[in-house]
């Protein structure tokens, strides 16, 4: 059995709200990425806990569990100092003010842009995340990127935006629970089927 280390990250929290939306139709009932990304985190931290498969053995690591804020330069140590084989980060999208957020919507998985191991994992979770059928595919779905918590961590890491904020129809699917479950298992598959053909960390 193979014994691998995975930190989940759950996007923002705290002081630090994320990408936030606030609909005119009703005044103050205002959506918050750190509020959505969390409970999708969890459930992802819960599936990787629970799993017991014989042929994998998972360490599971959250970054947070809980409304409260954590640096970047926290995330990437935690994900360092414990070696983890994999880092997945729950996160939703949004659009620049002069762009119409009814016309973009969908699922991207980001990795660092010269990580053939992080391609390979983002490729993984964002087929099962398709599969799913609630999110769209955004753009090329996946994209090359150099922010830190990708280029400071010392494995394969990924960034899944899931759905975008603004969007009237990622809303309705990102804000119900039973759909933050099902999007947290996709992500799981996406991983451990990555971790079957690779073994994580050992393989970048």
């Amino acid at each position: 059995m193979r014994n691998v280390t995975v930190v989940v990250d759950a996007g923002h929290g705290g002081k630090d709200p994320g990408a936030v939306y606030e609909p005119l139709i009703k005044p103050g009932a205002s959506y918050y990425e750190k509020q959505i990304t969390l409970p999708i985190a969890l459930h992802l931290a819960g599936y990787i806990a629970g799993y017991d498969g014989d042929d994998i053995s998972y360490k599971l690591l959250m970054t947070r569990s809980s409304d409260k804020k954590v640096s970047t330069t926290r995330r990437i140590w935690t994900a360092n100092a414990f070696r983890a084989d994999a880092f997945v980060s729950c996160h939703i999208n949004d659009v620049r003010v002069q762009v119409d957020p009814e016309k973009v919507l969908g699922a991207s998985v980001l990795y660092f842009r010269t990580s053939e191991t992080a391609f390979d994992l983002a490729d993984h979770i964002l087929a099962e995340i398709l599969k799913t059928g609630l999110l769209k595919r955004f753009s090329d779905g996946l994209m090359p990127s150099g922010v830190d918590i990708l280029r400071k961590t010392r494995m394969p890491a990924v960034i899944a935006e899931l759905g975008f904020i603004r969007n009237y129809q990622d809303l309705q699917v990102i804000t119900d629970e039973d759909n933050q479950a099902k999007l947290a298992y996709a992500i799981f598959k996406g991983l451990h089927f990555w971790m079957k053909k690779t073994g994580g960390q050992a393989a970048s």
